[in-house]
């Protein structure tokens, strides 16, 4: 039991606040100016920087849609595999992973984008201030040109759950429950445990 409330303490990031905008001020304070006033830079900087100032600290849960410039063919995207196994351990660190990633099919109603989507990723932050301080960290930075080349088009979506059936929490209460009883197993019957217990 002890174990799986550290964990939960980790995982859910209990005691942990919302970012203010001193925080969110010194995050983007780490970034070098790249790129002209009002380019298309800057403009996703400043919507990252409004969706960090209404910071609830929930949990989200970041949805992808990617097409790559090297088509669906997995041997030809380098660059974004590149990307993807060194964003990973960045995620990990914050509590944050992957929940799906799958092949896009195709559009049935109104596609936005008449190509179709090539894969779909939906990622759990812990919150906003772990993404944040991600996304703005020097480690990231170096790494975000090679997203840009490995990504044709993309549209990313943050969204927050309603209806999660998904979910570590039940998987790790599971495995140590597991362990649990398999250890009650084993030490039943000798008696300095059964005296202890």
């Amino acid at each position: 039991v002890l174990v799986f409330l550290l964990f939960l303490a980790w995982y859910d990031g209990w005691g942990r606040s919302s970012l203010t905008q001193a925080d969110v001020d010194g995050y983007f304070a780490q970034l070098s100016r790249g790129g002209e006033e009002g380019g298309a830079e800057e403009d996703m900087r400043d919507v990252i920087r409004q969706f960090a100032t209404t910071d609830d600290g929930n949990e989200f849960f970041m949805l992808n849609l990617n097409t790559y410039a090297g088509g669906s063919d997995s041997a030809a995207n380098e660059d974004y595999a590149e990307y993807s196994s060194a964003v990973i351990p960045m995620l990990l660190s914050r509590a944050s992973h992957p929940v799906y990633a799958g092949s896009g099919l195709q559009s049935l109603m109104n596609p936005r984008y008449e190509g179709g989507w090539e894969e779909v990723i939906l990622v759990r932050y812990r919150s906003r201030r772990d993404f944040i301080s991600m996304v703005t960290s020097q480690a990231y930075q170096k790494i975000i040109s090679t997203r840009a080349a490995g990504v044709k088009y993309a549209e990313v979506f943050p969204t927050q759950s309603t209806i999660n059936l998904i979910t570590p929490r039940l998987f790790v209460a599971l495995i140590l429950g597991g362990i649990g009883v398999f250890l009650h197993m084993c030490l039943k019957g000798r008696p300095r445990y059964e005296r202890n217990g």
